[in-house]
């Protein structure tokens, strides 16, 4: 009871985090949190009313989380579907973050460049070192803000980081088409179709017959294990190694251990025998 207590409780306060108190449903006009400024990006964007996609899909997916959480001393699966319910909830948060900075990269509002770029480049280094140098380069520097540097590096690491994150043109233009063209183009560069990618069924230059991107994510959790060992925070990569988290198949998050642990390991070396024989355990 307690667990479940917990878990419905910490669900409870993300939200009231998102939403804050003084928050009107879909109003620009009041609130201060990032419901708010959800709402207001909107509108920057163009939408004349209505609430925010990003904040209705996000209740929903709180509301769902919290039917789990209610049930998760009765499945004991229950889990994978929060961490699912998780990853999407916080690839949802990043949404208004991303359109904002750009909104304001297109109004040249140095202050609030810094700030929302504050917020959004540092989730880079999750997605690689380079990826995120540059990126802060681009952004975060001691200079004023220069827009020749807003160039065609920059739109390929912000597809890349969309890309990462999994944030797509879908996801940044919302329910609206600003009716700003500069605005719209800075967006259009910045952003990548995940329908029409080139790099959905390629890896290095090979073609592969399916979409592997879900697997090939896999990268993704080995550098986000490093930089937490790095930070001593042992527990949270332990569990990103047993329970996955960029990897989402259509039957749950695929892991680095289910891949080291699979029966089909067999077929990729000769030399496996040998070390499970040693060993006398398959995992040795």
């Amino acid at each position: 009871t307690d667990g479940l207590e917990s878990a419905v409780g910490s669900i409870d306060r993300a939200i009231a985090l998102w939403i804050g108190r003084d928050q009107q449903e879909a109003d620009p006009n009041s609130g201060y949190l990032l419901y708010h400024i959800t709402e207001e990006v909107e509108r920057d964007f163009g939408a004349s009313d209505g609430e925010a996609a990003v904040n209705t899909d996000l209740i929903m997916l709180f509301n769902q989380a919290q039917l789990v959480a209610k049930g998760c001393n009765q499945r004991a699966d229950a889990f994978i579907e929060m961490k699912v319910l998780a990853n999407e909830i916080h690839r949802k948060m990043s949404v208004p973050l991303i359109q904002k900075m750009l909104y304001h990269i297109n109004k040249g509002n140095e202050n609030y460049i810094e700030l929302y770029a504050l917020a959004v480049i540092p989730q880079a280094i999750a997605c690689g070192e380079t990826l995120f140098e540059e990126l802060r380069d681009s952004l975060l520097t001691e200079q004023d803000f220069d827009p020749t540097l807003i160039d065609q590096d920059f739109f390929e690491n912000m597809q890349s980081l969309g890309r990462c994150l999994k944030i797509t043109c879908d996801d940044l233009f919302g329910r609206s088409n600003p009716a700003d063209v500069q605005l719209r183009g800075l967006i259009s560069h910045s952003c990548y179709d995940d329908r029409t990618d080139p790099k959905r069924d390629t890896l290095a230059g090979f073609k592969t017959e399916n979409d592997v991107s879900p697997t090939a994510r896999l990268d993704l959790d080995i550098l986000l294990i490093g930089i937490l060992m790095e930070t001593n925070a042992f527990s949270t990569a332990e569990e990103i190694y047993t329970n996955g988290y960029h990897s989402i198949e259509s039957n749950g998050p695929t892991s680095l251990r289910a891949l080291a642990t699979s029966a089909n390991r067999v077929v990729v070396t000769d030399q496996f025998e040998i070390f499970q024989n040693y060993f006398n355990s398959a995992d040795y």
